[in-house]
């Protein structure tokens, strides 16, 4: 069916009344009069025959609307238009159907991908503990250890532990993955921390611990109690380190020579002094000390010291100060002088009973003069 038709054959044909006829025109004023009110309507009378047009009278108001007449009848088809008249306004939309039969399961689509994982919910409540089995066999002997030997439990004779004591016995080799051993005795008189102990007959090789590094013996302690280190040490890094709490950081202590004949003491990684088979060497920046008091930080007020090339010097207890300082050899008779060729020649000393004071004379005792001596080698001279 073509648009028109649909047009052509939704259009209704309404009849509209006509309006009655127009009156004849009243007769205008000569003299332009002032207009009369304007009188009641009428009835309508009958359509009479349309008389000539007369001028245009004044406008009078618009009447009333007349009631819609009744829709005459529809009129009969017209013949099809071939002019498309123009789309009518859309209809209003009509009410939704019923919901027709559900149509047949389509295929299953992919898979989406996993969600996040949603929270853990609470824990349930712990069940009851069920009843104990039966004790196993029991590896090993009484006081053995028990250990896990490739899946089976095991126990050795080397292997002990004694509940009364508190001991615990190892044949072999204890190590240690933290390299830290620490033993919570209390104190006391005979408290011990840690105690070795071999029940075997004195040998020098014999060693009651060993220490090492990376398998090489840095020190031991001999079944005898001797501690022995077994690498050289040097000034900076000391054999025995001496550490106080007030300078944790200080590098002081005993080293060894190279050769193991001769050791030396450091203070603050300075070298002080060494010692070697026959003799006793100081720094050039030692002073030997005697103090004033029983205790060795009351500070010295006398010392010896070296002060130059073959230069032996005695201060008051520094280098270069010498205020106060008095030689005191003591004084003594001529009879407890020791041999003059023993004392050697230069060695001084002095008397209190000489007999004589002349210069350079060989002195003798058994007087009141009291002079000083110097031996020649052979014989004690005075001056």
């Amino acid at each position: 069916m073509s648009i028109v038709e649909v047009v052509r054959r939704t259009t209704t044909t309404v009849e509209i009344g006509h309006p009655g006829v127009q009156g004849p025109a009243g007769t205008g004023g000569g003299g332009g009069g002032a207009t009369g009110p304007t009188g009641a309507d009428g009835a309508t009378g009958p359509t009479g025959a349309t008389g000539p047009t007369g001028a245009t009278g004044a406008t009078g108001p618009t009447g009333s609307t007349g009631s819609t007449g009744s829709t005459g009848a529809t009129g009969g088809t017209g013949a099809d238009s071939t002019v498309a008249g123009p789309t009518g306004s859309t209809g209003a939309t009509g009410a939704t159907g019923e919901t027709g039969p559900t149509g047949p399961t389509g295929s299953t689509g992919a898979t989406g991908g996993t969600g996040p994982t949603g929270a853990t919910g609470a824990t349930g409540a712990t069940g009851a503990t069920g009843s104990t089995g039966a004790t196993g066999p029991v590896a090993g002997s009484d006081t053995h250890v028990i250990y896990n030997d490739g899946g089976a439990a095991a126990g050795d004779s080397t292997f002990t532990f004694n509940k009364t004591t508190k001991a615990l016995s190892i044949g072999g080799a204890l190590t240690t993955s933290v390299g830290t051993m620490t033993s919570s005795v209390a104190n006391g008189a005979s408290a011990k921390a840690f105690s070795f102990n071999t029940s075997g007959a004195y040998t020098t090789t014999a060693k009651l611990a060993s220490w090492a590094n990376n398998g090489a013996e840095k020190a031991f302690i001999q079944q005898n109690g001797a501690f022995v280190t077994t690498s050289a040490g040097s000034e900076a890094a000391p054999n025995i380190w001496l550490q106080g709490s007030s300078f944790p950081t200080r590098t002081s202590g005993f080293y060894c020579g190279a050769n193991g004949d001769s050791f030396g003491a450091t203070a603050n990684g300075a070298a002080q002094f060494y010692v070697l088979a026959n003799s006793i060497r100081f720094t050039s920046t030692v002073v030997i000390g005697f103090c004033s008091g029983s205790a060795t930080n009351t500070g010295a007020d006398v010392g010896q010291a070296r002060k130059a090339a073959k230069v032996h010097e005695f201060n008051a207890g520094t280098t270069g100060v010498y205020a106060g300082v008095a030689w005191g050899s003591g004084s003594q008779t001529v009879t407890q002088l020791p041999a003059a060729a023993t004392a050697g020649a230069g060695a001084r000393a002095f008397v209190t009973d000489a007999t004589a004071t002349t210069f350079l004379s060989t002195v003798a005792g058994g007087g009141a003069n009291k002079v000083p001596v110097v031996s020649d080698g052979t014989n004690w001279l005075i001056g």
